[in-house]
């Protein structure tokens, strides 16, 4: 909070001057840090005029004194500075540390003010630091000396503070366990970074967010922090650090990008169990909290929240924030739901079954799948019963017929349930769970299936395979695959049917990460293989005996990603070739990127085309919609059709993530705000390359429009023509230099 320094104000220890000269600092003290014998990341403050004229700040106005005042430096701001009355001039401190300075305690100064006709100094400012070997591993400042830092008298039960890991091997800590918390009044959540200790990276060291208890993919992003800041105290964060979680339990979640898992880049819970990607069960605390005390106060509702990304260790610095208007949510069972098909939302299941599969070669389907159930909580889970509902319970079985269960903390267990449709097409239904969760006594999980009564065409030569609609219906996904008046066959005309981007080139929205690519349906001749691939914009691959080979010189890279199983013809989630491996993968590269399913091509101008053909329009590209309806950030489906068939789009079908339009903007991440006084505030994170943004909104679950006249040049935008007592609807798209619209950001709702 801004505080007034002014000549009555001698308990600092400075001597009144002259009644013209007032000014404010936007902070007391400045925390720094940097590697022995280099220039840290510098930290700004600002300096006001609150007074009644103007004054002046010499070349000697900004003196550091001190212990250790020759490690700390004034690196940025002009001097001598005019400051007129209720202007303000701002200045940057590094730390510089010698070869041979401390690293086993903060060092310290003091920054001293003195305008210009001032005997002595005005203001003060109180630098501290930490001076390290290095960067990264082992000599990363422990967690301990972090909080010593930030004057935070908090025992994080580290025994051996000079060294980077958190030693937990005496017992006085006083870390809490909590891992949900609450919004304590009806004022804005904040979360404040104070420290990431991460690999650096181009773009994005990690990304924050909050989430359902126990609902992993209900997961949404507050903010980012710069890859830039990976080994600093206080980064800098690109998003919303205050946000309005409502009345419900929440918890916290990061993802650490330099770290890529089976399904992705590693996310990191605040609920232990959750924590999958560290092997070891007894070791799966990765988010430590701690009661906030500064300076020997308690602070009300505030607590430090520490996370861990790296198993091997424990240093439990990686992210370090200060959570503030929150209470921890008494202990309790929270019965968890996760994904074991490993697609976006573990809360639908999804299946497809054919009744007279072909008789040359066998038809592989999914008409069996895994709901696993985990307590999330820190008291047994009493489970009393599983049970089937909603619209056709009689087309799933519950396999085994589990009866009543306990499940301890973090325990698991799996369900498994069977698609046994005798008839068609998609067939939809609800497992219902029976707990001692009081957040939820009954928790359901959707269960979709699709039924074939023959694998492609009946007896009569009309099709059973679903269409793409009812390929995204039964996955769960809530993209537009054709709007209501359009056709999906427009015979190849490069045209967007439903929520369709077009673009024949992507590129990977962060550097530091692999794009993601997993098959997800694919309705194609029964016995087939498919190849799929990637190509560099420019250089696309063809076959020596493809027509369009244009010579071994000429010709671009291969680059399979998989083949497809001869079996799976005719199913979701497809297998590899000769494997029961899931039909999934991920590359890197820095270049625009197009992609090859056998002989058909993202760039329409390659593809062949036949009589009837309007332009070789043979794949389409879908951003992922979730259950909740909400876009998933860089995330899409992409659809195809061999050869100008038929153009029904449902031939092989991927999700496809970490990836964007390489002619547009990426899509707005983080969308939060807060509704107080009839006003609602919007915050979003800034995105690379954006000319401006659109804020739209709606009165309703659907239709929206702009209420920005023209492009905001800033990420936050407050709308104060919402009429009170009701609830709003909003988006955020950003915008390019050419006009082109992003993909929009998730909904976000408000009772204005």
């Amino acid at each position: 909070m801004p505080f007034d320094i002014n000549i009555a104000d001698e308990s600092a220890g400075f001597t009144a001057f002259s009644a013209r000269a007032q000014l404010r600092l936007n902070r007391k003290t400045i925390e720094v840090n940097a590697v022995r014998a280099t220039t840290g990341r510098s930290q700004a403050f600002q300096v006001t005029n609150v007074g009644t004229s103007a004054f002046t700040l010499g070349t000697g106005a900004l003196a550091i004194s001190g212990p250790d005042a020759a490690q700390f430096s004034v690196v940025g701001g002009t001097l001598p500075r005019r400051i007129s009355l209720n202007k303000r001039a701002q200045f940057f401190v590094a730390l510089t540390p010698a070869s041979n300075a401390p690293t086993d305690r903060v060092l310290t100064a003091f920054l001293d003010i003195t305008p210009d006709g001032a005997s002595s100094p005005i203001a003060r400012i109180a630098l501290r630091g930490i001076a390290t070997t290095g960067e990264g591993g082992l000599v990363e400042p422990s967690l301990a000396r972090l909080m010593e830092l930030f004057q935070y008298s908090i025992n994080v039960g580290d025994t051996t503070p000079n060294t980077t890991l958190l030693d937990l091997s005496g017992s006085a800590t006083d870390e809490l366990f909590a891992p949900r918390f609450q919004r304590a009044s009806e004022a804005p959540v904040t979360i404040t970074p104070i420290a990431q200790f991460v690999t650096k990276t181009a773009t994005v060291a990690g990304r924050i967010g909050i989430y359902t208890p126990g609902v992993p993919s209900s997961r949404s992003q507050l903010f980012e922090l710069p890859g830039a800041d990976g080994q600093s105290v206080n980064p800098s964060a690109n998003g919303s650090t205050t946000f309005d979680p409502g009345s419900s339990p929440f918890s916290v979640w990061a993802e650490a990008p330099t770290f890529i898992d089976a399904d992705g880049a590693r996310i990191v819970y605040g609920e232990d169990s959750l924590n999958t990607w560290e092997p070891n069960a007894d070791k799966r605390r990765k988010v430590r909290v701690y009661p906030f005390v500064e300076k020997g106060n308690a602070v009300a509702n505030a607590y430090i929240v520490t996370f861990e990304e790296y198993p091997p260790q424990n240093d439990q610095n990686d992210y370090v924030f200060v959570l503030r208007n929150v209470t921890t949510v008494k202990s309790r069972p929270v019965l968890g739901i996760v994904s074991v098909d490993g697609i976006e939302d573990a809360t639908t299941l999804a299946f497809n079954r054919i009744q007279t599969p072909n008789a040359q070669i066998g038809n592989a389907v999914h008409d069996t799948s895994k709901v696993r159930i985990v307590n999330t909580g820190n008291k047994d889970l009493l489970i009393s019963s599983f049970t089937l509902g909603g619209e056709n319970p009689t087309a799933f079985q519950i396999v085994g017929s589990p009866g009543a269960t306990t499940l301890t903390r973090g325990q698991t267990m799996d369900v498994t349930v069977k698609f046994i449709a005798t008839s068609g097409d998609f067939r939809t239904a609800t497992l219902d769970i029976a707990s001692n969760d009081k957040a939820q006594r009954v928790t359901s999980v959707r269960l979709n299936g699709f039924w074939q009564s023959d694998s492609e065409t009946n007896s009569q030569g009309v099709s059973q395979e679903p269409s793409l609609a009812e390929i995204f219906k039964t996955l769960g996904f809530k993209t537009v695959a054709v709007a209501d008046g359009e056709n999906i066959n427009e015979h190849g005309l490069s045209q967007a049917v439903g929520d369709e981007i077009l673009s024949a080139y992507w590129n990977a929205a962060d550097a530091a990460k692999p794009v993601f690519i997993r098959q997800v349906a694919g309705f194609h001749t029964q016995g087939n293989t498919g190849e799929i691939a990637w190509y560099e914009q420019g250089k696309p691959f063809f076959y020596p005996s493809d027509p369009r080979y244009p010579g071994a010189n000429a010709n671009g890279q291969q680059n399979t990603l998989f083949f497809t199983n001869v079996n799976d013809g005719q199913s979701l989630f497809q297998r590899k070739k000769d494997s029961n491996e899931r039909a999934q993968t991920s590359f890197s590269t820095s270049t625009n990127f197009g992609f090859r399913l056998d002989a058909e091509y993202s760039e329409d101008a390659l593809n062949n085309q036949v009589q009837g053909d309007l332009g070789g329009h043979h794949m389409r590209f879908y951003p992922l919609r979730n259950a909740r309806g909400d876009f998933v950030p860089n995330t899409y489906l992409m659809t195809m059709d061999y050869s100008s068939i038929n153009f029904d789009y449902n031939d092989n079908i991927f999700l496809i993530s970490n990836m964007r339009p390489a002619d547009r903007t990426g899509a707005v991440e983080g969308l939060t705000g807060v509704a107080q006084g009839g006003k609602v505030t919007l915050d979003w994170g800034d995105v690379s390359g954006a000319a401006g943004y659109r804020v739209l909104r709606s009165d309703f679950d659907g239709s929206y429009h702009s209420i920005t006249s023209s492009p905001l040049t800033i990420s936050t935008f407050v709308d104060d023509t919402a009429t009170p007592g009701r609830s709003w609807y909003y988006r955020v798209v950003a915008v390019d230099s050419q006009g082109d619209l992003s993909v929009p950001s998730n909904e976000r709702v408000f009772l204005s």
